[in-house]
């Protein structure tokens, strides 16, 4: 085997025995349910390294129980050890939780789950919550004993969440955090737009002003929570102030039912809305036709079947070649 390969095997054991630490210290602290225990399954499931390593890990926990680490009772030792190795047993449970740490709560931390061209994706965290991930979406979740922190990198996601009020459910997205008080609620995320749409329960949303010109540049301030009510939406947009509004929810949940509601909106948007749920492709090469403005609600996933009722309601026609459908292209017409 190669230095290189080397190297990636011992770190894939590495970050497997980190993994299989956190996992004992979950299944041995007071959050432990039946979810839990399924996310176990699966992860032990995965790769026989999960197997192994978890069975070592196992091993050391067992073999030190007169010694705690972080407060966390021990499980039942299955063997008596001498006293040097009960010693030795405990600087490695340590030293396990400190490699937990380090993949778990540090900059290579967290679980990221993407959504890529398509339909939508739904996951099932080990607490319950459900996380449906709209196209072209990605969350990062890292769990520890405080908090469940959940970081929206891009993208939409309905967050629907198993409340606990001794375990915070935490989404950050950008500058804005989104403290979950017993909640079903929406978010999207993008360079210059933010928005939270609230459709049970209640949120507080927080943020982080602006970093201020000239004396004391580069600090930022945390600006007062909103408590939002159900039915309403807190949209951030660059250079303006927070707006709330109600919401439309049938609007607003639409993509999780494979649908799109335009409201007198330019095709050339509707087109990029559109090219996030199928491979193939929509294009415009008519300006005027990229001008027109659509009203109606439209199924996901087919552009092609948008092409023919667009050609339908609004005379548009389109060709397709070269694995894409072109709006507004009069040659090689299709029905």
């Amino acid at each position: 085997m190669s230095r290189v390969g080397g190297k990636s095997h011992r770190d894939a054991r590495r970050k497997a025995r980190a993994e299989a630490s956190a996992w004992v210290v979950r299944l041995h602290g007071p959050h432990r349910s039946p979810a839990l225990e399924a996310g176990f399954r699966e992860w032990l499931a995965a790769d026989p390294e999960h197997a192994r390593q978890f069975e070592r890990v196992t091993d050391v926990w067992d073999a030190g129980p007169q010694v705690p680490v972080g407060g966390v009772p021990r499980a039942r030792a299955r063997r008596r050890l001498p006293a040097g190795r009960i010693w030795l047993a405990a600087a490695s449970i340590a030293a396990a939780c400190l490699i937990a740490v380090y993949f778990l709560a540090g900059l290579g931390s967290g679980t990221v789950y993407r959504n890529g061209t398509g339909p939508l994706r739904v996951v099932q965290l080990e607490d319950g919550t459900r996380i449906s991930l709209d196209a072209q979406s990605a969350v990062r979740v890292a769990y520890s004993d405080t908090q469940r922190r959940v970081e929206l990198e891009y993208g939409e996601a309905y967050f629907q969440v198993s409340h606990n009020p001794g375990w915070p459910f935490v989404v950050v997205a950008g500058q804005h955090q989104i403290t979950d008080i017993g909640t079903a609620f929406m978010v999207r995320y993008g360079p210059a737009h933010t928005a939270v749409t609230l459709l049970e329960g209640r949120v507080a949303v927080s943020s982080r002003s602006e970093p201020a010109r000239g004396a004391g540049a580069g600090r930022q301030a945390r600006l007062a929570a909103i408590i939002l009510a159900p039915g309403q939406r807190l949209t951030f947009a660059s250079g303006r102030l927070p707006r709330l509004d109600a919401a439309v929810t049938d609007d607003a949940t639409a993509w999780l039912r494979g649908e799109i509601v335009l409201d007198d909106t330019p095709l050339a948007g509707v087109v990029a809305a559109l090219n996030r749920y199928d491979a193939t492709p929509l294009g415009i090469d008519d300006p005027r036709v990229a001008r027109l403005r659509v009203s109606g609600i439209f199924h996901t996933g087919n552009n092609r079947e948008f092409a023919v009722l667009l050609a339908k309601l609004y005379g548009v026609p389109f060709s397709e070649h070269g694995g894409r459908i072109v709006l507004g292209a009069a040659g090689n017409q299709s029905p």
